[in-house]
């Protein structure tokens, strides 16, 4: 699921708790597409796909709820990080609890499904004048 700073400044995640938020979606989306009570459409999804714009403090509580919220709508849904530029990124973004919930290996979700393995879900915002 890409968010995108120029569509959604950090600023915006003032007026409600960005991880309360991101779990509502992540359980959201996880029991309609999920394996277990869903369309079975999406056995993984990738939080955030490149989140260069954002500091590392809303990016690990985004990531945190959409997990923790994914799981709770189907608990075989598995989750990959956004794109970092590196270990030192990573390692500021994440955490034993964060990882806890990443897939072992994306190649893994590949072979199980190769028809569908992992949805890339964009989120654009048009305004209408």
């Amino acid at each position: 699921m890409q968010f995108i700073a120029s569509f959604w400044p950090e600023s915006e995640f003032a007026s409600a708790p960005p991880d309360r938020s991101a779990f509502n979606l992540g359980q959201a989306f996880a029991r309609h597409f999920g394996m277990t009570n869903g369309t079975g459409d999406v056995v993984a999804f990738e939080v955030g796909n490149e989140p260069w714009h954002y500091t590392d403090g809303l990016y690990a509580d985004v990531f945190l709820g959409m997990a923790r919220g994914s799981k709770a709508g189907d608990a075989r849904m598995r989750l990959l990080p956004g794109a970092f530029n590196g270990l030192p990124m990573l390692s500021r973004r994440m955490n034993a609890s964060h990882l806890r919930y990443v897939a072992a290996s994306p190649c893994s979700i590949v072979a199980s499904r190769p028809t569908f393995a992992c949805l890339t879900l964009r989120c654009y915002i048009v305004q209408v004048h």
